[in-house]
């Protein structure tokens, strides 16, 4: 039983190492390594070869404009979030602007300080969008918090409805701020 099986394997081992056929994983990586002797190849055979290497420089291509799409995509998004990370300024302007009791400004300054700490903390390991995508998540996530934190008292709310009303008035600090992050978006959109 074990010859007949060393047998089996031995035979169709040799079948497919006498086959012409490029291996569907190994040759399409490599493809550039292996050299064809034209002369010796049949019309058909020519028309196959012409076909798959037809497909490999597609593929490539396609491969290659990913890539140069992904780090446009990156550069512009890296671009927007230069702006974005401007709040920690704007967030002394708010407190000099709307001249706030010192509970909205403690509250302020807290997340003036996370901002800070989160871009000084991650933005220099942000390499490719990958690495992105989690950075903007947790810089959406302080953003949320912080406005979620005027909702706990009057006072605070009051702030908070001043402030978004103020986002669409381009003479406010906020406005302007919401101005620029919204044309920076709208470079990113593009790409």
């Amino acid at each position: 039983m074990k010859f007949l099986f060393l047998f089996i394997f031995f035979i169709s081992s040799n079948i497919y190492c006498e086959s012409n056929e490029l291996h569907p994983v190994i040759d399409t990586e490599n493809i550039e390594h292996i050299s064809y002797d034209i002369n010796l190849l049949e019309f058909k055979e020519l028309i196959e070869l012409r076909k798959k290497l037809k497909n490999y420089i597609i593929s490539f291509e396609s491969k290659k404009s990913e890539n140069i799409l992904d780090k446009e995509l990156y550069e512009a998004l890296m671009k927007y979030d230069d702006v974005r990370v401007k709040i920690i300024d704007v967030i002394d302007d708010i407190i000099r602007e709307y001249n706030v009791s010192s509970d909205i400004k403690k509250t302020l300054l807290s997340y003036k300080e996370t901002f800070s700490m989160h871009v000084r903390d991650n933005k220099l390991l942000v390499k490719n969008l990958n690495d992105y995508k989690s950075y903007d998540f947790r810089m959406g996530a302080v953003y949320l918090s912080m406005m979620s934190a005027f909702h706990d008292s009057e006072e605070k709310k009051f702030f908070y409805e001043r402030l978004v009303f103020d986002k669409k008035n381009e003479s406010t600090s906020i406005g302007k701020y919401i101005l620029k992050l919204n044309i920076a978006h709208e470079k990113v959109i593009l790409i």
